[in-house]
């Protein structure tokens, strides 16, 4: 029996780290590792972290959401902070998860590119219904890279 991701399971639990600052929190400390020996499994941890905060945002959990609401601000000033400072490749898919993360309420993302989307434009995964897609590729790469296979498996 598999483990459910804890994004399936407790939108509260996330309600309370983004009101306690975790996202703007994982901002601040990230530069302070660059160039270390443990950064890249950090940063890894950190988008993977991030990943299930914009899954639950996205699926329009009321807790999390309202709570990305009433922190946007310290979010946006966090972020503005460390883009000049986070230039590698990976920084900056963290980065646009953040970004997608304080915007999921206005618009629709791909849940592969986080490109946004017109409502029109939208494909939905056809087994879950929850992630969304811009193209065909992303939604099979979603699939191929794991990330939304352990998630839509948990959700059904």
């Amino acid at each position: 029996k598999k483990d459910k991701p804890i994004v399936a399971e407790d939108d509260g639990r996330f309600a309370v780290a983004i009101d306690a600052g975790m996202v703007e929190s994982l901002l601040k400390m990230l530069p302070r590792f660059v160039g270390q020996r443990q950064y890249p499994a950090l940063r890894d941890t950190m988008y993977n972290l991030l990943d299930s905060v914009h899954i639950v945002v996205a699926t329009r959990k009321k807790r999390s959401t309202r709570a990305v609401d009433s922190n946007r601000g310290f979010i946006e000033e966090a972020l503005l902070t460390h883009e000049r400072i986070l230039t590698g490749s990976k920084d900056r898919s963290i980065l646009k998860i953040v970004k997608t993360i304080i915007s999921v309420d206005r618009l629709d993302t791909c849940s592969q590119c986080f490109k946004q989307l017109e409502k029109k434009d939208v494909r939905r995964c056809s087994r879950c219904m929850i992630a969304k897609y811009c193209s065909r590729e992303c939604q099979v790469e979603h699939w191929k890279s794991g990330s939304h296979k352990e998630f839509c498996s948990a959700a059904v």
